[in-house]
Order: structure tokens, then sequence, then C-alpha cells
């Protein structure tokens, strides 16, 4: 399925736990649109590629595919879907040379020097507090998380005239709540699973864990709802225990983004990004995300300074995955830093 071309045809790909995000670029062009597709509507990660690369019905030259996963030589175990997969036999099953896998929140760090107004929403100060102190030092460490079906960690780092993205398990950090209700979801936690991570509270059944809770404080006994039907019920705007649930998830959205800046010393900010996260945006106190954020003792007023923004491109990713080939694949020159700016 490859072609011989001057300026090589790239599918970037970002593979998530529930959907899957295609596009083919060339150069710095953007030649479809986005696809999206279910994750399951395949069973593996080569025949889900085929399935794209038939909708599009344009051979490539290359892959760069960001997956929910670490990535050891090549190889990545997505256990959240139960899919082994590796560089080798994806270049085979797809007859192609030059095949990428990258972690998605390492794709996601590459990204953010090319991200702007348009693709962030800022989350200022507060007003008492001013504005940030002043730009922050050239090359400083940036920190890009956020939950989905689990919680992706990762740091950007600049390393010798260099982009490197760290990417990390920082989503299996232990829960620490902060209020006795956190306390109470904790417990709740504690009683279903052996060790409580902030995965376990930060993500898609994370929210449904803390509705639980909230739905047992509030309006007594309830059958359980999944996080679609917990935001739908907050947006509606009649039901306390979904409007209580987002916003303690985005209170803690804010507490564990603040927690990742002090360990990676993130001078240059932290970005929220996710699906939940960006669901949830509209419904709730950005001042209160703030807060949570740099409510951290003596380093507060540190971290009140700090760039804090909540990533609104879904295609974000795609970007870093593009940028990733063309540091593996020279001869595909160009970070295709275009193909998060088309619809």
């Amino acid at each position: 399925m490859s072609r011989t071309n001057a300026t090589p045809v790239l599918l970037v790909a970002d593979i998530g736990g529930t959907f899957a995000r295609f596009r083919q670029v060339q150069g710095k062009s953007a030649l479809t649109d986005v696809l999206t597709l279910p994750r399951d509507s395949a069973g593996s990660l080569p025949c889900l590629c085929t399935l794209a690369l038939r909708q599009f019905r344009q051979a490539v030259d290359g892959v760069a595919i960001a997956v929910a996963a670490p990535i050891s030589a090549g190889r990545a175990c997505m256990t959240n879907v139960g899919w082994e997969v590796d560089e080798a036999s994806l270049a085979d099953a797809l007859k192609l040379e030059r095949v990428l896998l990258i972690n998605d929140f390492a794709a996601l760090a590459l990204s953010l020097p090319d991200l702007d107004e348009n693709d962030v929403m800022t989350i200022p100060p507060a007003p008492a507090n001013g504005p940030p102190t002043g730009a922050a030092p050239a090359h400083s460490p940036q920190v890009v998380f956020g939950p989905g079906t689990g919680l992706g960690v990762s740091v950007l780092l600049h390393i010798d005239g260099r982009l490197q993205p760290i990417p990390s398990e920082g989503g299996h950090i232990s829960f620490a709540p902060s209020s006795a209700f956190e306390q109470k979801v904790l417990e709740h936690a504690a009683a279903q699973f052996e060790r409580v991570s902030w995965e376990r509270i930060l993500s898609g059944p994370g929210l449904e864990l803390i509705d639980t809770v909230s739905r047992r404080d509030l309006d007594g006994p309830a059958e359980p709802r999944n996080a679609q039907q917990i935001i739908a019920a907050a947006q509606a705007g009649a039901c306390r225990a979904a409007i209580h649930s987002v916003n303690c998830f985005a209170g803690l959205l804010g507490g564990f983004g603040g927690d990742l800046a002090l360990m990676f010393r993130a001078d240059g900010g932290v970005v929220i990004s996710g699906g939940v996260t960006a669901r949830i945006a509209g419904l709730v106190s950005l001042p209160a995300i703030r807060q949570r954020f740099s409510r951290k003792g003596r380093f507060s007023a540190w971290l009140d300074g700090l760039p804090l923004s909540i990533l609104t491109n879904p295609n974000a990713a795609l970007l870093g995955a593009a940028r990733a080939f063309a540091e593996r694949f020279p001869e595909a020159s160009g970070t295709v830093k275009e193909i998060n700016k088309q619809t």
C-alpha cells in the first residue's frame, strides 16, 4: 500500500481506548479530513489501519501511530484493549517500510510548541494575583496530562536543541484526597481495588465512581450511570449529584496538575487534555481548577505564575505523531504543522 513521491504521503493516527482518529498528510498539507472510527470496529491495529486506508482510497509511504500504551523497542501492549502491536509486524501487514509507534501522550507533548491560542483554553490566575509573572525561561519543561479511558502524563524537555518527550506512568501515582468528600471517594474505590491510583479517579470510569458517591450522599442509592450520562445530566442542570461530580472531577484535575508541575519544575506550563476534560470544560468553574492547581503551600505563588490551559484541539496528537515520524525518517521532511489547523 505504498507509493513513490518526492514528498511522502503519511497516515497519522491516534488510537485511544474508545475511538481512533486518522488523517492523511503530505508535507505541510492535510490531504483529508480527520476520520474517526470506533476503536473496536476492527480486531487488531493492522486491521484498523487497513480499514482507514480503504476509506481514504489513497496509498501512503509511511504510518505514524500514537497509541495509549508505553513503547519499548518498537513494541506496545495496549492493556486497556488487549492488543499487542509492534512496528515490524505492522509494517509487514501494511506492506510499508516506514512505520512508527509513539505513546499518545508523548505525541501530545511533541505537539505543544506548535499550538496557539486557538488550540487551548487558558485558565488565568485569580485576578487578585495578577497575570503570570513574565515569560517562562526559554526551553522550559512543559507538562501535558489528561483523562480518558485512563490517565496519561508526559513532559516535554529541550535537550541539545532537540525536543524530547518523556512519557510516564504518572497516572498510577497513589491518589491523595484533599477533602472529606474525596476521602469518601477514596474509601469507595479502595473497597473495589487493591490500590487506588489517580487513574482510578481521574478517568471516565473514575467520574462514574465519583458520581456513585455523590448520588449516595445527595440523592440516596441509585443505579450507576456512565460518564456520558453523568455529563449529560450536568449539562441539563437539574441533577445535583451530576453537577457535584463534574465539579469534584474538575477540582481534582487542578490538584493533580499542580503536583505534576512541582514534580517536573514545569516553568513552561501545564496543559490538560483528554476527552473527559473537553466535555466538562464548559460546565465547571475554571477559577476553581486554577485554585486547586495553585494551592500548594509555599509554592502557591510560583504555581500561580505558570501557564495553565485546557487543550481544545482534538487532533493535536496527530501533529505530534507526524513530528516524531519526520525525526525518525528525515527523508520525510517537515513536521506537518498544519494538520491540526485544518478541519
